[in-house]
């Protein structure tokens, strides 16, 4: 009968393996295709330790064989490199007449994306929509045998990361403390995260956009709504009662601070592009254009925005900001004439994937940490 000290020492092997292995793959993911003798001088593994470890990480799919490398002076080197395709993450957005769908690999490279109509946006049937274009989309893709590891899904209205709800999102039907991580986890029984759209977008900017390398910025998106990505120190700032960066609230003018907006706010009204449940304003567009007076509310917010957070850039992203000409220069020109420490505005690299970079840069951070699982089970198997 083995003995509780030889136990732990086994336990202890394993774990040190999986450490270990989890060392070696992280050097391979990050440098590309390499040798056995490269990663061992990178790790300051044994020889024998290296060669182990990385047949191990083969068998599991999590590498794969390269071919032969160029010789240095003996025998041509076996190329190993990480294998993109060991699984698989879905990144969605909810938008209030579809959604959008990407799959990709473990490298963040687009497999396939899918706009998906929506005809019912209350929550349930709404979700139930997108799992099931989800589940197409991973079929016809060739990738069902392919584990999924992650769903990051972007919602268009305050949401409580941290459990997964979706406190409001005023353009979508009944969408009110909507569970829809815990009915998304249901569907799949996959790693699931729930954000706002706004906040993703920012982290798809700082990811593949305008913020690369930035540390301080906001993101502003105008489209149906409008909102705010705030990133500080690299992090996403959302507030103590998630509502951090909900800007549609915003009120500029001291006159009309008694009056009710109903869940789109002050700022929503004037600049969304339909008019609310419960708004007093009709949105001030002119052929689907801001008007001056809009422009002018919204400079003056983003004047607000930029006293208070300072931040080094300000991004602008959605329909409205991106199909209009003049806009962000017009917005900024008002901005600086408040604040003298009104940063750049620009707009997206991204366009109105911005949201869907994001998510999946989200699902990434998530997918990698179920690798962990998969290569505790590959040491335990090579116990």
């Amino acid at each position: 009968m083995e003995t509780t000290g030889n136990a732990i020492k086994r336990m202890d092997a394993r774990m040190m393996r999986a450490h270990n292995s989890l060392h070696v793959l992280r050097i391979v993911k990050k440098i590309g295709s390499t040798s056995r003798a490269d990663v061992t001088r990178k790790t300051r593994l044994s020889p024998p330790t290296v060669s182990a470890l990385v047949n191990n990480l083969l068998r599991a799919g999590l590498l794969e064989e390269q071919g032969e490398g160029t010789s240095t002076g003996g025998r041509r080197p076996q190329l190993i490199s990480f294998n993109a395709r060991c699984g698989v993450v879905l990144g969605g957005n909810i938008g209030t007449t579809a959604a959008y769908l990407t799959l990709n690999d473990m490298n963040g490279e687009k497999i396939d994306t899918r706009r998906v109509p929506l005809n019912d946006t209350r929550p349930r049937p709404l979700l139930k929509c997108v799992a099931g274009a989800a589940r197409k989309m991973v079929k016809e893709a060739g990738c069902d045998n392919t584990p999924l590891l992650a769903i990051v899904i972007g919602a268009p209205g305050m949401t409580d990361l941290a459990r997964g709800v979706v406190l409001e999102a005023a353009n979508l039907e009944g969408w009110v403390n909507v569970p829809a991580r815990d009915l998304l986890y249901e569907a799949f029984n996959v790693p699931v995260v729930i954000d706002n759209d706004v906040n993703l977008a920012a982290i798809g900017e700082h990811w593949r956009g305008g913020g690369r390398g930035i540390h301080n910025f906001v993101f502003i998106s105008i489209g149906t709504g409008i909102g705010a990505g705030i990133l500080i120190d690299d992090k996403i700032h959302r507030g103590h009662k998630w509502h951090a960066g909900e800007i549609s609230h915003l009120n500029v003018d001291f006159r009309e601070w008694d009056v009710d907006f109903g869940a789109a706010g002050y700022l929503e009204s004037y600049l969304g592009a339909t008019p609310r449940t419960g708004a007093k304003r009709a949105p001030r567009r002119s052929s689907g254009r801001l008007d001056g007076a809009a422009i002018s509310r919204l400079g003056a917010a983003v004047a607000n925005i930029a006293t208070v957070i300072d931040p080094e850039l300000i991004i602008f992203g959605g329909r409205v900001a991106l199909t209009q000409p003049g806009l962000l220069a017009s917005v900024h020109k008002v901005a600086a004439t408040i604040a003298p420490n009104c940063p750049e505005i620009r707009a997206t690299e991204l366009g109105e994937d911005a949201s869907l970079f994001g998510s999946v840069r989200v699902a990434l951070d998530l997918a990698n940490e179920s690798l962990y699982e998969i290569v505790l089970d590959a040491s335990s198997a090579a116990a």
